[in-house]
């Protein structure tokens, strides 16, 4: 791997790691168009047994190759964070694909089934069409938080059941421990409450389009969201709670370990949603880049609030080299 990683040191008004994590998500940073956006065309991914998703893909003129765009927990391919990073890259000439995970943004309303962290199969399968429909080779997968968790168990996927053209992978802000994840979002009263919102409009939108699933108001009686994802999983899982969920999803010390593409992680020390130096337990070799910044929040790492984040910048230097 390269060793020129640059240092991430942003102003001084922009260490906070609330404030990084809350530029992330502003919607003001995606304000007007661009030609990423204008030239995307709706595309539905097949998952097997009849499930499905749907992607966005807009092909660059240009085209350097593509990049494949995996959003976190309760996003969309229209997440401030996704859209950022897809008109910096679209804008360096290369193609996009912003993929929605299951029960994710209009994915929501496509399957009458319950789906979690753990249906990686199902998105393995649809990143698979993903990359066939990709309109120019190679492609690199970039994923953000839970999308991050899914890069990396992608990458490890990968050791027995290769996918050709994907050359890359990145993940930012990656969800290595969940349980642990899970206690600090509830640690947090604004981050909770901000997951808490999201997950009910979840709850609404999917009771809406499947009403047979029933009644679903009393899983927000709970107070945390790990109060609400152990209701969630006892209805529509077979995990008994969810120790055994997060288990089921977390990376792994040696999961990185003999990867057959290269990958690069990055999160940050200071990180209030997922334990960013959990990414330092992990063992790997050398096709593997872990890099801990001590700033930059959850899927932030703004230098400035105008230029491109440290991510960008650093993807788009790995992709040139």
């Amino acid at each position: 791997m390269p060793d020129d990683i640059p240092v991430f040191d942003p102003p001084r008004l922009l260490k906070p790691a609330m404030a990084q994590t809350m530029l992330a998500g502003l919607s003001l940073r995606k304000r007007g168009s661009s030609l990423m956006e204008e030239t995307a065309c709706f595309q539905m991914l097949e998952c097997g047994d009849g499930i499905r998703t749907t992607a966005r893909i807009s092909a660059h003129p240009q085209g350097r190759g593509t990049v494949i765009l995996l959003h976190g927990w309760l996003g969309h391919v229209d997440s401030t964070y996704v859209i950022s990073t897809a008109r910096f890259l679209y804008d360096q000439g290369w193609s996009v694909i912003r993929i929605n995970l299951l029960d994710h943004g209009d994915a929501l309303t496509l399957n009458p089934g319950v789906f979690n962290a753990t249906h990686f199969a199902e998105m393995f399968t649809a990143l698979r069409q993903a990359v066939d429909l990709a309109p120019h080779g190679p492609c690199q997968l970039i994923g953000f938080s839970l999308g991050g968790n899914f890069a990396l168990r992608v990458a490890r996927a990968m050791r027995q059941d290769p996918i050709d053209e994907l050359a890359r992978i990145f993940a930012i802000s990656p969800v290595i421990d969940p349980a642990e994840a899970g206690r600090m979002i509830d640690a947090n009263p604004l981050i909770r409450r901000y997951f808490r919102r999201k997950l009910e409009h979840t709850f609404r939108t999917k009771q809406a389009a499947f009403p047979e699933l029933g009644q679903m108001e009393d899983l927000m009686a709970h107070a945390t969201i790990t109060g609400i994802t152990d209701a969630y999983l006892k209805r529509w899982s077979s995990f008994p709670d969810t120790d055994s969920y997060f288990k089921a999803y977390a990376i792994g010390r040696d999961d990185l370990q003999g990867c057959p593409v290269l990958v690069t992680a990055i999160c940050s020390a200071d990180d209030p949603i997922v334990p960013g130096l959990a990414l330092n337990t992990l063992s790997h070799d050398p096709a593997t880049e872990i890099i801990v910044t001590r700033h930059g929040g959850h899927n932030g790492f703004f230098q400035s609030l105008t230029g491109p984040t440290y991510y960008d910048t650093l993807i788009h230097q790995r992709l040139t080299v």
